[in-house]
């Protein structure tokens, strides 16, 4: 916060050497102002520079773990990919005769996977803590 409050002082120290520098009239004292406006400028920039440097942009997404992975698939689904599915019978005495499904997802900018895996009933309902994201396959490799 103790920055921000810097950076706008600096702003406004520039708008006040702006203002005199066109209201004056004598070259050499117009010349002076505008140097010190130009290095207080330089100042502010790299100001910004510094304090925003480590400030993700919108368009980096970092995911290096099971849960921010959940999280930006929940929230934006389009940048994920379904690059894998596998359907095997269920072995779960609480699904028989139903089917275990394992899908691989795949971050489409950063490569990043994970692996969301589904229990359902012949009658085609989860059973209890399914689906649940992990980040290795337990099918996908074994049955292909």
């Amino acid at each position: 916060m103790k920055t921000i409050m810097s950076l706008v002082s600096l702003l406004l120290i520039v708008v006040i050497i702006s203002t005199i520098s066109s209201s004056l009239k004598d070259t050499e004292i117009v010349y002076e102002v505008g140097s010190v406006f130009s290095d207080v400028t330089e100042t502010i920039v790299n100001a910004f520079k510094e304090v925003f440097a480590d400030v993700p942009s919108k368009k980096e997404v970092v995911i290096d773990n099971l849960s921010s992975g959940i999280k930006d698939i929940n929230k934006n689904p389009s940048n994920w990919q379904m690059t894998n599915r596998i359907e095997i019978p269920a072995t779960s005495k609480n699904a028989k005769g139903g089917i275990s499904i394992e899908e691989e997802w795949t971050h489409i900018s950063t490569g990043f996977k994970m692996y969301k895996h589904d229990v359902k009933t012949v009658k085609g309902k989860s059973i209890k803590r399914h689906p649940h994201w992990r980040l290795t396959p337990t099918q996908i490799g074994e049955c292909e």
